[in-house]
C-alpha cells in the first residue's frame, strides 16, 4: 500500500504524470532504483532514443560508445577488461535486441580490435622489459595490421619494412604499432559515434593514419636498413635509405 502511494505521488510530481497508468510490477521493481522515473519509461519501453532512429538497446551502446576512448585511455594492461565491461555488456544486450542493424554490427567489431590492441600491448611491454635490444617483427606488425583492417573495412594505418641479411637469410623489421593501433580504434570510434559506421579508405588507397616516422628513419633497436623489395599495402611511397647495417649475429629479439 505504502509502494502505491508513493508510485502517485512520484507520478505527480515526474516527467511519469502524463503516463494514464503503471504496470504495478514495473512500479514495483523500479522502487529501488536511484531514478525512479527513468527507470519505469526504461521498463515500459517509453524511453525515446537521443539519436532518431535508434532502439533502446542501441542508444545504450552509444552512450557506452561515448565513453569507451576515456576508460581505454585510463586502463592498464590489468584492468583494461575491467574497464570495458560496461561496453562488452551493451554489445551483448543490442546484439540480441537489434542483431542486424548495422550500427550494432560494426560497433561489436570494436571489441576484437581492443583484443588486438591488448596484444600489442604485451609486445610493447616485452621489449621494454627486454634486456638486449630488440626490434618489432614486420610479419607480425602486417598480420596486426590486416586484421585490423579487415575489421573496419579499409586501410587503418601505414607501416614500413626494413630487411636486413641475417645467418640464415633475409629478415624483415618493423616499428612498433601500439600507438597507431590506438589511433584507428579511436577514430573508428568517432566514426560510429558521427556516422553509425566505419569510414576508412579502402585498400589500395593512403591508409587513414600514416606513418608517424620518415621512411629513412632508424628501427628501434637495429638503426637504418634497407626498405624491403615488396610492396604492402601500403604503407610506403618510396624506397628508405640505407646505411648502417646491423650485425645479423648480434643476437637480438624481435617481438
Amino acid at each position: 500500500m505504502k509502494s502505491l502511494v508513493l508510485l502517485a505521488t512520484l507520478a505527480s510530481l515526474s516527467p511519469l504524470k502524463g503516463y494514464a497508468a503503471i504496470d504495478p510490477t514495473v512500479a514495483e521493481f523500479c522502487m529501488q532504483a536511484a531514478d525512479f522515473a527513468g527507470c519505469v519509461q526504461t521498463m515500459s519501453g517509453e524511453k525515446k532514443s537521443q539519436r532518431e532512429g535508434l532502439s533502446i538497446a542501441e542508444q545504450n551502446l552509444l552512450d557506452e560508445l561515448k565513453k569507451l576512448p576515456n576508460r581505454i585511455s585510463s586502463s592498464s594492461l590489468l584492468t583494461l577488461n575491467s574497464n570495458i565491461r560496461d561496453f562488452s555488456d551493451a554489445v551483448a544486450l543490442a546484439q540480441h535486441e537489434s542483431g542486424n542493424s548495422k550500427f550494432v554490427i560494426d560497433s561489436a567489431k570494436i571489441l576484437p580490435a581492443i583484443s588486438l590492441l591488448r596484444e600489442q600491448w604485451k609486445r610493447h611491454n616485452e621489449g621494454k622489459s627486454s634486456a638486449s635490444s630488440f626490434g618489432w617483427s614486420y610479419e607480425k606488425n602486417l598480420k596486426a595490421k590486416s586484421e585490423l583492417d579487415s575489421l573496419f573495412g579499409g586501410n587503418t594505418f601505414a607501416i614500413r619494412c626494413g630487411r636486413y641479411r641475417a645467418l640464415f637469410g633475409v629478415s624483415r623489421m618493423g616499428d612498433p604499432v601500439f600507438g597507431q593501433i590506438l589511433a584507428a580504434i579511436n577514430l573508428a570510434i568517432d566514426q560510429l559515434i558521427e556516422k553509425g559506421e566505419f569510414s576508412f579508405p579502402a585498400p589500395g588507397e593512403d591508409a587513414l593514419i600514416p606513418l608517424d616516422v620518415s621512411l629513412d628513419a632508424k628501427f628501434p633497436g637495429w638503426g637504418r636498413l634497407k626498405a624491403c623489395d615488396d610492396k604492402t599495402n601500403n604503407d610506403q611511397s618510396k624506397e628508405g635509405k640505407s646505411s648502417n647495417q646491423p650485425n645479423p649475429s648480434s643476437g637480438r629479439t624481435r617481438f
